[in-house]
């Protein structure tokens, strides 16, 4: 993010390309931290801003999310319901087993240590992916993904919550 709020990446062939402007605020409680923003990076292309809010506890073992998307121009217009993929790429070391349930997988990290996951507002599903880490060699990983269509619903609320073993 640069620092008039405008994003780049890395397009291809190596090209720098600007992806829009991001807003954002973030506030801090007792209770947590909390993150809102907003990228204008899909307004051209597909007519929306993609706006995103983020509480992270302050004992830091729970993580929530809400993810909306608002439509650019004259509201009157119905939505166009192009699809969404919300992404969340897992570390190589990160084995996730057999959805729980309906929405819900749990992640497994190599202390044994486990986090629940768990949305609602779209499909979930576990996908491979490549992890690419600085200097080192692309490592198979998996990637956890919620689709569903765009305004239907119109938010999508997911969670990681560290579970409680007895």
């Amino acid at each position: 993010i640069e620092g008039d709020g405008s994003v780049v990446a890395l397009g291809a062939r190596g090209r720098n390309r600007p992806v829009g402007s991001v807003a954002c605020e973030v506030t801090s409680s007792p209770l947590g931290s909390q993150f809102r923003g907003i990228s204008s990076g899909y307004a051209v292309a597909c007519g929306i801003h993609h706006r995103r809010e983020l509480f992270l506890t302050a004992d830091g073992t729970g993580l929530r999310g809400e993810d909306s998307f608002a439509k650019v121009g004259d509201l009157r217009t119905p939505w166009s319901l192009g699809r969404f993929c919300l992404r969340f790429h897992l570390h190589p070391s990160v084995r996730w087993e057999n959805p729980v349930g309906k929405g819900e997988v749990d992640l497994v990290l190599p202390s044994g240590e486990i986090w629940h996951f768990e949305a609602r507002g779209g499909q979930v599903s576990v996908e491979e992916s490549i992890w690419l880490a600085t200097g080192g060699k692309p490592r198979k990983s998996s990637q956890i993904c919620i689709r569903g269509l765009i305004g239907r619903p119109e938010q999508v609320h997911w969670t990681f919550r560290r579970r409680v073993t007895s």
